[in-house]
């Protein structure tokens, strides 16, 4: 499975990438802004993406869940932002899963495969 990992802090991203690519998935990408989504998905487009909700330069992973859905590839949120507005803001872009940080292995990788299993 292709994953495209929307971050904008290198640490936490490098490290999604390092639990997934363990787990055996493909990384086409790790994006902090709408410009460097378009241009991934456009160049190798993922099977999913995970997206945080804040991004740097006051960029919104909610307004660009619309890129996504654009483009028809699914999206799960990976965020540090639970609380109750913000998640029915989320949820209202029909994600595939909501995974709050601080996040573990088993959580994403889980939501994956449900994920795999609901669409193969």
């Amino acid at each position: 499975m292709k994953i495209l990992i929307i971050e904008d802090d290198v640490l936490i991203g490098n490290y999604i990438k390092y639990v997934l690519e363990k787990n055996l998935y493909i990384i086409t990408g790790i994006a902090d802004n709408k410009n460097d989504v378009k241009s991934s998905i456009k160049n190798k487009p993922p099977d999913v993406a995970l997206l945080d909700i804040r991004l740097g330069n006051n960029e919104s992973g909610i307004e660009l869940s619309a890129v996504l859905s654009k483009a028809q590839i699914p999206f799960m949120y990976l965020t540090a932002n639970n609380d109750r507005d913000t998640m029915k803001r989320a949820l209202a872009t029909n994600p595939v899963a909501y995974i709050t940080k601080p996040f573990n292995e088993p959580n994403v990788v889980g939501a994956i495969e449900l994920f795999r299993q609901k669409h193969s």
